[in-house]
């Protein structure tokens, strides 16, 4: 029994023309599939059918309070409504059933119905369509269905896109390649200085590069004044970490007469050795290097250096990013040397210098490289960095306070921190770090005492 379940039906006129059909009322009864059980749900359908149209309607109870539920047929071709119960598990729908909706109420009648929860599940209650099919005929093979189910619902709004990663953590430290390294031997370039051993790293194997195919750009270190390639070791393994060539020149710095054009030509020299190595097909990096993608940068009188050999017409152009690490003043027997501004070369540099550094004051630094190069470019003044502790490590750390300024080991860290970003933004256009090199993330750290960007 229903529990005194009523349907009520108040004819509804249409504009329409009525489905055909026998004038009258029928009534059909939805129960578990196990059957019906005292509380549990159950269902009542009821068509009413006259001149001037059909309607169904539908209530249910017993169902779970606030829950949404689809009626349907069981074959999969018939959909008839949707509702959500009320806070007492009841609810229900009505429909009114139009010429054109259906070819024949009889295309409806004694169809088997199911009713479930919205989203699928299993069969709550069942039934058939009020009607006998078998006395009002079944409609012609074809047939299309009248209500077709409704699409799916659309997917949840995942609101506004993400914001693209633009500080890519762990940029300071290890990349994702493994590294390889060997001590090579350079020839002297012409009018340059003395070679000692020199050392280069790659990402790779003592085999050769990772991969088979694709260019890795080339990088070349500079060395301090009377420092050698051993003082900056972690720099060329960090880099090629991240996917970069290293070389990290060795020569001997005179100790009086310094001509700094012979450490121009030398790093000049250094350039020319990888572009011969890319064209020699004996070579672990044979058409490997992308030339015409170079960085170049150095520590103290090497970033001078660095950033003057970046805008000689010698290179080629083919250094696409430069960066000073406290680099010094240049001078020859002529007098001081500036970076050359005829050739329209100067790529992108980078300055970084620190608080606590007597030897290359940030003013010198900032006054001599930063200020006549042109944009992109990037200055920084950083917090408790002096002049020695760039370097992996010296004999005599000549500016180093331990009371003003922090470990070798942390300014290294930051200093990485800007260099590497530099190098996989503007060497390989990496967005992921784009924050480290137009300034809006130094704006931020506690540690850059000054910052000047013109990006």
């Amino acid at each position: 029994m229903l529990r005194s379940l009523i349907i009520l039906l108040v004819p509804i006129l249409t504009s329409g023309p009525a489905i055909a059909g026998p004038a009258g009322r029928e009534k059909a009864g939805l129960v578990p599939p196990a059957g019906p059980t005292a509380g549990g749900p159950v269902g009542e359908l009821q068509v009413v059918t006259g001149r001037k149209g059909a309607a169904l309607r539908a209530r249910f109870m017993g169902l779970v309070p606030a829950g949404s539920y689809d009626l349907h047929g069981n074959d999969g071709k018939m959909f008839l409504g949707s509702f959500t119960a009320n806070r007492a598990g009841k609810g229900g729908f009505r429909r009114l059933l139009r010429a054109g909706e259906a070819p024949d109420i009889g295309w409806y009648s004694g169809r088997g119905l199911v009713l479930t929860a919205q989203g699928g599940g299993p069969a709550l209650l069942i039934g058939v369509f009020p009607g006998d099919r078998t006395t009002l005929g079944d409609p012609p093979p074809g047939d299309p269905d009248p209500w077709p189910p409704p699409p799916p619902p659309p997917p949840p709004d995942p609101g506004p896109d993400p914001k693209p990663e633009t500080r890519l953590a762990g940029v300071d430290g290890d990349g994702p390649f493994t590294v390889a390294s060997a001590v090579v031997s350079l020839p002297a370039a012409p009018q340059g200085l003395a070679p000692n051993s020199s050392v280069v790293y790659w990402p790779g194997t003592a085999g050769g590069l990772t991969g088979t195919t694709g260019k890795y750009s080339p990088v070349v270190l500079i060395h301090g004044f009377s420092l050698r390639a051993s003082n900056y070791v972690e720099y060329g393994r960090k880099l090629a970490s991240w996917g970069f060539v290293v070389l990290v020149g060795d020569h001997q710095d005179p100790l009086f007469g310094a001509d700094h054009e012979k450490e121009i030509r030398t790093a000049l020299g250094y350039v020319d050795w990888l572009v011969a190595q890319d064209a020699d097909s004996g070579s672990r990096f044979f058409g490997r290097l992308a030339t015409d993608r170079f960085g170049i940068f150095g520590h103290s009188l090497g970033g001078g250096v660095s950033i003057v050999t970046a805008t000689r017409a010698a290179s080629g152009g083919r250094i696409k990013a430069c960066a000073g690490i406290a680099p010094a003043a240049l001078a020859g027997p002529g007098g001081a040397i500036s970076a050359d501004t005829s050739t329209g070369l100067w790529p992108p540099m980078l300055v970084l210098t620190g608080s606590e550094d007597s030897i290359v004051t940030p003013a010198t630094s900032k006054s001599t490289w930063y200020a006549p190069g042109p944009k992109p470019k990037m200055f920084l003044r950083i917090d408790g960095h002096c002049h020695t502790n760039y370097s992996d490590s010296v004999l005599f750390a000549i500016d180093y306070n331990p009371s003003t300024c922090v470990s070798s080991e942390e300014q290294r860290k930051k200093t990485r921190l800007y260099l590497v970003s530099w190098f996989l933004h503007h060497l390989y256009g990496d967005t992921r770090v784009r924050d480290y090199v137009d300034g809006s993330y130094a704006a931020e750290d506690p540690a850059v005492e000054e910052r000047f960007a013109d990006v």
